[in-house]
């Protein structure tokens, strides 16, 4: 039995090299009816570009996007670790840049924070999508760890209490009068 809990999250670990990834995190958006979390280094291209999220927020879905903040120095070692430098913050930038109008969005927060990180989360209702982060390797070339939530386990609510104190640390960002993206403390 133990063998084929193994074996069975083993598939969902290399889904990610199998191109699953997108996927899966697409469906698992369609499907969220209460909470949608978004941490860390999300395609905020393609996040921003489908209308999805602006579509779960107005059917009353609560929307949180947590990503990193480029003028931070966890962004800055991170991108050094990785071995691409300053690219690692332009990212950030770019992602930032990207989720600008869901951010008028009512029912969809954004917080910018500059904590280490060891996995970026996605949550969706009572499922995650952890992506660890290995040293010296992006993301995209890490293990995604499918996670449900069990009653009585402890490994969801162990990712979830992760994420909230990233996004109780995080700043709140805002729009001002020019439609530009401010931090709010």
């Amino acid at each position: 039995r133990l063998g084929h809990h193994l074996h069975h999250a083993a598939q969902r670990v290399v889904a990610r090299e199998l191109g699953d990834f997108d996927v899966q995190r697409g469906v698992l958006i369609n499907r969220a009816g209460k909470h949608l979390i978004a941490g860390v280094f999300l395609d905020g291209h393609a996040l921003a570009g489908d209308g999805r999220l602006i579509d779960r927020a107005r059917a009353g879905v609560k929307v949180r996007l947590l990503f990193g903040d480029p003028d931070s120095e966890a962004v800055r070692l991170r991108g050094n670790e990785e071995g691409i430098g300053d690219l690692l913050a332009a990212r950030c930038r770019l992602t930032w840049n990207y989720c600008r109008p869901l951010l008028d969005e009512p029912g969809i927060d954004g917080r910018k924070h500059g904590s280490t990180l060891y996995t970026s989360i996605f949550r969706f209702d009572e499922r995650a999508l952890a992506n660890t982060h290995l040293l010296g390797a992006p993301a995209s070339q890490s293990p995604v760890l499918h996670i449900h939530h069990l009653s009585g386990g402890r490994v969801f609510r162990h990712y979830m209490d992760a994420f909230e104190l990233v996004w109780t640390f995080g700043r709140n960002i805002t729009h001002g009068p020019e439609q530009r993206p401010t931090v709010a403390n």
